[in-house]
């Protein structure tokens, strides 16, 4: 009943855009890509809710076999694409890595695709570490503790190493989970008021490792950023979007993809 309701929804979004659309008659429109909404219903893309499904053709196998896939993937794109025809929008994306794997699987008409990120990095030098034992790695793992964000890679990460006085770890974020025991949360709320909350938080704490496990092509990754502005190395997969170029592209080049867990492990 849940899916039904939330492809209804889906449904009457698009249709009263239609409407707009034909209402106002824009002579431009920008459309921002947020997600992967404008390719899929399922804005992650996670087959079956599991694993990234790399976005294949509509008449693929690995397509049909996701419950996102096959005949309600093609009628959500059928809509949007009553929608794009009408505007043909130019197309803003917020990373290089977003832009071209959406130009490279939509249909949707579109006048220009251009790139207007939300931020850069730029480098400083790096401050000297306080605490006095050296050789505890501190692992850190922030934002919404959920599947598509990794975040039971983490908790198993932690788990392998309960009792191990090699790492420390921690969670920085709004909400708590009932997790292992050596997980230690720190409450974090990013606001308008406090737009640095989370690199505070990091810093304060001496991170030396965050962990940014997504299992989705992340757009951009907000948290990839902090963690660099903090001074921490990221870990991440190869495939989860922006966050490996981010941190790993020139005049940065703090933090590595992993090609499975087990390598993190």
């Amino acid at each position: 009943r849940q899916l039904l309701l939330l492809r209804r929804r889906r449904q009457l979004v698009l249709e009263l855009l239609l409407q707009f659309v034909q209402q106002f008659a824009p002579d431009k429109t920008i459309a921002w890509v947020h997600d992967l909404f404008t390719l899929c219903p399922s804005w992650t893309m996670l087959r079956n809710n599991v694993e990234f499904c790399g976005g294949p053709k509509l008449d693929s196998v690995a397509c049909g076999i996701c419950v996102y896939g096959g005949a309600e993937r093609k009628t959500h794109l059928a809509r949007l694409e009553k929608v794009f025809d009408a505007l043909k929008p130019d197309m803003l994306f917020p990373s290089e890595v977003i832009k071209e794997f959406w130009v490279a699987r939509s249909p949707l008409k579109h006048t220009a695709a251009k790139v207007a990120p939300h931020g850069t990095l730029t480098m400083g030098a790096a401050v000297p570490t306080r605490r006095k034992d050296q050789l505890q790695l501190r692992v850190g793992f922030t934002g919404l503790p959920v599947y598509h964000k990794g975040w039971y890679v983490f908790e198993e990460l932690a788990l392998r190493h309960h009792q191990d006085s090699r790492y420390s770890f921690f969670h920085f974020g709004v909400n708590q989970r009932d997790v292992a025991r050596n997980i230690t949360f720190v409450p974090v709320a990013v606001d308008a008021t406090s737009r640095h909350a989370m690199i505070d938080a990091l810093i304060a704490n001496e991170i030396d490792v965050v962990v940014i496990w997504s299992l989705w092509y992340e757009t951009f990754s907000f948290v990839a950023y902090e963690a660099v502005a903090a001074g921490a190395f990221v870990l991440a997969p190869k495939e989860a979007g922006n966050v490996v170029p981010a941190v790993s592209q020139p005049g940065v080049e703090q933090g590595m993809g992993l090609e499975s867990a087990d390598q993190l492990f």
